[in-house]
């Protein structure tokens, strides 16, 4: 049996020289993220833009990528939303473009975050009394991005965080 262990020993930290590095990195990464969010609603009519809020309290930095704008679709699709039964309001049937169950309706996004069709109904037209209406499978934006971004995202900051300390290495002497 193999057994690998290291020591380091630290003289003392100085956070005042690495944590800018670290901040301006995250800063870095969060401004990647809201480039791929906006890559995600590119091609919406409706798409909200995002921005990057950032909160700094001492040695504590936080950047969220936030939706601003017309964020009612993006929620609907984002989070998906509950189905539900619905029936004519005056004429005496509903009148809609209908294929089949599952198939009147090419989305623009998919669950994997690509591009999936025009976004537009298509079949015949046909007349119901009522329709069930099965609601909007959640296409979780957010996860799917982070879970894709976090490898980068930590490579970063190991790089970022060694950078730094090689700095203060350097100017300190050790």
């Amino acid at each position: 049996m193999v057994k690998l262990s290291f020591y380091v020993q630290v003289k003392q930290i100085h956070l005042e020289a690495i944590f800018p590095v670290l901040a301006d990195t995250a800063r870095g990464c969060a401004n990647d993220l809201k480039a791929m969010e906006q890559a995600v609603v590119g091609n919406w009519k409706e798409k909200p833009t995002f921005t990057v809020q950032e909160r700094t309290e001492g040695y504590h930095y936080e950047a969220e990528v936030v939706p601003t704008g017309n964020i009612t679709h993006w929620r609907w699709v984002s989070r998906g939303t509950a189905g539900k039964t619905f029936g004519p309001k005056t004429a005496p049937a509903l009148v809609f473009p209908f294929q089949g169950t599952g198939n009147s309706y090419v989305p623009k996004t998919s669950p994997g975050l690509f591009y999936g069709g025009p976004g537009k109904k298509v079949g015949p037209l046909r007349k119901f009394s009522k329709v069930n209406w099965p609601g909007i499978k959640p296409r979780m934006f957010e996860e799917s991005l982070m879970a894709k971004y976090k490898p980068t995202f930590q490579a970063r900051m190991n790089a970022a965080l060694n950078q730094a300390m090689t700095k203060v290495a350097a100017t300190t002497g050790g």
